[in-house]
This record gives C-alpha cells, sequence and structure tokens, in this order.
C-alpha cells in the first residue's frame, strides 16, 4: 500500500479549486433567478399579446404541443436552488448562534464587572 503524503501546495490548490467550484455556482444560480424573473415578467405581458391574436400557452389548444407534461425544469438547476436554500438557512444559523454568543458575552462582562466591583 502506497502512503503518499499530501504536500503544502496540493492542499492549497484543492482548497482554492473547491472555492471557485462554489463561488461559480452561486454566480449560476444568481443568473438562473435573474433569467428567472425575466421569463416571469415576460410571461405577465402575454395576456396583453393574445388580444393580439398571437399564440400563447394559456391557449387551450396548446396544451399537449410540446409532449411536457409539467414544467419544464431543469434538475440541476432545481439542485442547485435547494443547495442555494440550504446555505442561506446556515448562514441565518450561525448569525442567529453569533448574536446569542454577543449576549452570552455581554452578560458575562456584566457579571465580571459585579464581582469586581463587589470586591
Amino acid at each position: 500500500m502506497s502512503t503518499k503524503k499530501i504536500g503544502p501546495e496540493k492542499l492549497r490548490q484543492a482548497i482554492i479549486e473547491a472555492a471557485l467550484i462554489e463561488k461559480r455556482k452561486k454566480e449560476i444560480y444568481e443568473e438562473a433567478v435573474k433569467l428567472n424573473s425575466e421569463l416571469a415578467s415576460l410571461n405577465e405581458n402575454r395576456a396583453m399579446i393574445a388580444s393580439f391574436g398571437f399564440a400563447t400557452p394559456n391557449d387551450a389548444s396548446n396544451q399537449t404541443k410540446n409532449g411536457f407534461v409539467n414544467d419544464k425544469n431543469l434538475s440541476h438547476i432545481n439542485d442547485l436552488a435547494k443547495e442555494m436554500a440550504e446555505e442561506t438557512a446556515l448562514q441565518e444559523d450561525v448569525l442567529n448562534e453569533v448574536d446569542k454568543l454577543k449576549e452570552e458575552i455581554a452578560k458575562l462582562k456584566q457579571e465580571n464587572e459585579a464581582l469586581k466591583n463587589n470586591k
């Protein structure tokens, strides 16, 4: 069995690569959210377009022509959205914990001052 040691340079490269992957995933997610909001605004304007006789997705004759039964969701984007939601929830938990620790530190400082004053 070979026992190769991982040098500091390889470890640094691995950390940098992991950070770059996470950064790019976040950028892609932000782009997907931006595109989703743009698509939503485009779809809101379809009601006016339909009044001029153009085909719309809500038209009864157009319901099954594309072959999709459900929304056209891309699984990788859905996975990324779930991951970002979990990351946001984790960040909120960390911030809540930091606030609790700050409060506890303030209480301990007050108790310490009270003990110093009682001596």
